[in-house]
């Protein structure tokens, strides 16, 4: 069973590089979260070459949804605010009117005139936003993931794969933006770690 999607605006510091194995070990203590442990997932993101939106296609339970995570601002350097929901997770087809949603968040725009196409399946939904301008490129990203309480909120640590790079990431995540804060100061874990979001990541090794 795949996660289920959060609820409201979270705050989120994100980073990938090497995880210490000592860092590893001490948030392994902390109690789970929602049971999530190596649970492995697959998304496949719509990159733009300037939006930061989060827009991707995920396989739940061997069927692919499409989910949208806006991007609301960022404070305090990296730690960025996104919108979730059950109501951005869509299954397929999807209306046209989720279509476009879809390009304004990824602020880009197709070509021709597609009044009268009524609903997208998901390759319909790629082959459509890849002839968009400017046009939106796809990448497959396959991660395994465990979530931790902590606070008022939670870390995950992820392996994942990209085209062009194997990495870890560590993120925290609450409602409430000086528990990231505070979590981030106590973890004292900048030293070589690469600190941004998943957009960027799939902008770099893509």
């Amino acid at each position: 069973m795949a996660k289920a999607a959060e609820e409201g605006k979270i705050w989120e510091w994100r980073a990938f590089g090497t995880l210490n194995p000592e860092l590893l070990a001490g948030i392994s203590m902390l109690p789970l979260r929602n049971g999530v442990v190596g649970r492995p997932e697959f998304d496949t993101y719509f990159i733009a070459p300037k939006s930061d939106n989060n827009v991707k296609l995920r396989d739940l339970d061997g069927r692919p949804v499409l989910k949208l995570k806006p991007y609301l601002r960022s404070e305090d350097g990296p730690i960025e605010l996104y919108q979730e929901s059950l109501d951005l997770v869509y299954d397929f087809p999807v209306a046209k009117s989720v279509f476009d949603r879809v390009c304004a968040l990824l602020e880009t725009a197709p070509t021709g005139d597609l009044s009268s196409i009524q609903t997208f399946g998901s390759e319909g939904l790629i082959r459509t936003l890849a002839s968009c301008r400017p046009r939106i490129k796809t990448v497959e990203v396959s991660k395994t993931r465990s979530q931790y309480i902590v606070d008022s909120g939670w870390i995950e640590l992820a392996d994942m794969l990209f085209p062009r790079k194997r990495t870890q990431s560590l993120s925290i995540h609450s409602f409430k933006k000086e528990v990231v804060k505070r979590t981030l100061d106590d973890l004292k874990l900048l030293r070589g770690l690469k600190v941004m979001n998943y957009v960027q990541a799939c902008r770099m090794w893509g």
